[in-house]
This record gives structure tokens, sequence and C-alpha cells, in this order.
């Protein structure tokens, strides 16, 4: 099933600008949505979706959307979806575990699809797909040998022994709060480098849960892989998220989540250059 990120998620929804939920999510499509009349309380709901027509992504022969249906201020109300009344709307979804949900934690992943709207997602996906390949690694970027060095170090580390787990944080756990105390100065030359499938000595990592409406102190995680650990460790440092693969993941959720990752930092340095 899939889980939310584990930070902790804003009170209020705040629409996102286009390019950051462009970057959220897998698949956009033009789509009808079959909506239930009177849908179970509080459970994920399959939602068909018809007339699709991909802006972004691919979909199977006869896609659905899994939709949670007890309110929530981070995705489409029930509401949202019956005033749509089969028309074609614009549908901002992410993958996980073969299933599709809303993107970005914001109900603007569905939308009216009027012609100004399309045309902007159109020009979006497209100057993204420019920036991904033209994608070439920069090892100018502050403290981009420091964290090298930090992720060398952790990949040649033997496994933990249950002593040394027993014992309090790991030094695998100490080089990642390294990364950590590098501070969102890192941020540009740990994205850089994510795009790293070598395996973990331990699948678990632990920072601590600085947000101020944080429902836990601690957020635990399971990575497999670096990419996934440094996607929590971009998490924790920015509060941004560009695909949830702190607890494992496919290749191609892995994917998603770089280039996510890679737009933000395009955005990041055009911000800079303003």
């Amino acid at each position: 099933m899939f889980i939310l990120a584990a930070s902790a998620l804003p009170a209020m929804a705040e629409e996102p600008p286009l390019w950051k939920l462009v970057a959220q999510s897998d698949v956009i499509v033009l789509a009808s949505v079959d909506t239930p009349a009177v849908p179970p309380p509080g459970a994920y709901v399959s939602l068909p979706l018809r007339d699709v027509a991909a802006l972004k992504g691919e979909t199977s022969a006869r896609p659905e959307l899994q939709w949670y249906s007890a309110p929530r201020t981070y995705m489409p109300s029930l509401e949202q979806l019956r005033a749509a009344d089969g028309s074609r709307s614009l549908v901002f979804a992410l993958r996980s575990e073969g299933r599709l949900y809303f993107a970005g934690y914001t109900p603007t992943a569905f939308r009216p699809a009027d012609a100004e709207s399309v045309a902007a997602v159109e020009t979006e996906v497209l100057r993204q797909a420019g920036v991904l390949a033209r994608w070439r690694r920069d090892t100018s970027v502050p403290h981009y040998a420091e964290v090298q060095a930090i992720i060398e170090a952790i990949i040649a580390l033997p496994p933990a022994s249950g002593d040394e787990r027993r014992s309090g944080p790991s030094r695998q756990q100490h080089l990642f709060d390294r990364l950590i105390a590098l501070g969102p100065a890192a941020v540009p030359a740990i994205i850089e480098q994510m795009d790293d499938r070598r395996r973990l000595p331990e699948p678990q990592i632990s920072f601590v849960n600085d947000a101020p409406n944080a429902f836990e102190g601690i957020r635990h995680y399971g990575p497999d892989v670096m990419t996934e650990a440094l996607a929590a460790v971009l998490n924790q440092l920015t509060n941004e998220d560009f695909g949830s693969i702190y607890n494992g993941s496919t290749p191609a959720e892995r994917q998603a989540a770089v280039q996510g990752w890679r737009v933000y930092l395009d955005h990041l340095r055009n911000d800079d250059a303003a």
C-alpha cells in the first residue's frame, strides 16, 4: 500500500507551483474519473479512468487511480471529484507498487482541463524533459568532495554486528548524521550524487523529526540502496518530496525520484540566477 512521506504534512494544503507538481508526478493524464456514489468511509477506493490521453508517463490499458475516501486537506475531495461530473480533467499521479495515487499532497492534483491549463502542463513537461536530457554531473558545487567521501565511507562499512546495533547508533548512522550536519548548502552536492544504486551495509537510518507540526519524534526508514537513503536525507534537509522511496522501491521509482530532484536543483539554480 502507498505510504505517505514520513515528513509531517502541512495542516492546510497549499497549491504547489506547476513545475513542482509536474516533477512530483510519474503520470499526468487527461481523463474522466468515475466516482462512486457512496464510497466506503476511510478506505482506499479504485477510481477507473476513461478517455485517457497521457501528457507524461504511461498507463495501463485500463488505468485506475487509488483515492482515500476520508476527507484530507492534501488530496482531492469527493466534492471535487463529483463536480467534474464525468468531464475530462487533468490528473497528476504518482506510481507506487504498480498503482497510481494522486501526486503532490495537494487537492490541485485533480483540476479542470481547460485549454490554457493543458497547454501550460504540456509546456512544462517538455521543459523538464529538456532539463533531464541536458543533465551533466557538476563536481564544482559546494561540499561535493565532502559528500562523496561520506558516501564512499558508508558503502565501505561492514554490516554492523548484533552487539553494535544494541549499543546505540551504528557507524553508518553517524555518517548519515554527518551528511545532515552539512546542512542545506550541501543539497546540490547530494542531488548530483544520488543516482547511486549500491546497497547499504544496513537497510536502516533514522533522523530527528524537527518539523513544527511533527507527529513523531524520530523518523525511521528502511532504504535498501544509497539512492533511497539520500532521498531521505534530502527530504530531511528541504522538507521536499519527489518520490517516497525511503523504505525500498523499484528501479523505475528510484529513477523517477532522481529525476524529480534534478528538476528541483535546476529550479534552485534558476532562482539563484534571477
